[in-house]
């Protein structure tokens, strides 16, 4: 690795602060948060499970966890983010994914195997990022229908059991609170 390489892959990883995620736009949200944003979030929330895991006594390579989290998106500074429905009606969405990978980790060979790793959600350590990944959109959307009265129940429908017990109790609360909001007058004044 070299200065070349650290201004080549940064170049595109910047992308991630301008690049909205698309499926709270089309929802309603106005001003939704960016990729970067939601990966900051989606390694909090790992960095969390993590530690409630070790504090039980399991085995987690916290590093592996947080390396993933920052990585999961990255080709979406080149093809944009794509919602979830637009992607399940292309067969061959994970192979441009994948190119879009290759182009943006092409001068950080090193940082492909994290990518690697969580596509295939064999280990704990994926399982607990992708677990992350859908307990930071279900906490957003929970925001976004508190800030603007949106109904964004499509977003509950995310199937959370990666084989890790809290994440799935927080889903569970999550979803408790959604109800709550979504059955709640609005607010006058």
């Amino acid at each position: 690795m070299n200065l070349e390489d650290f201004f080549q892959t940064f170049a595109f990883l910047e992308r991630l602060e301008r690049q909205p995620r698309s499926g709270w736009h089309q929802a309603g949200v106005r001003l939704p948060e960016n990729v970067a944003a939601h990966s900051y979030g989606v390694a909090m929330i790992s960095m969390w499970i993590c530690d409630y895991l070790r504090a039980e006594g399991r085995e987690v390579d916290v590093e592996l966890v947080l390396r993933m989290a920052l990585l999961h998106d990255v080709e979406e500074s080149v093809t944009g983010d794509i919602p979830k429905p637009v992607k399940s009606q292309f067969s061959d969405i994970d192979t441009v994914e994948g190119l879009a990978q290759e182009k943006v980790l092409n001068a950080t060979p090193s940082w492909k195997m994290y990518l690697r790793e969580y596509s295939a959600r064999q280990s704990l350590a994926s399982r607990i990022v992708k677990a992350a990944d859908v307990l930071q959109m279900q906490m957003m959307a929970v925001q976004y229908e508190r800030e603007s009265r949106l109904d964004l129940s499509a977003f509950f429908r995310s199937d959370i059991d990666h084989g890790i017990a809290i994440a799935n109790a927080i889903s569970h609360r999550i979803i408790e609170i959604h109800r709550k909001v979504i059955s709640s007058p609005p607010k006058i004044g």
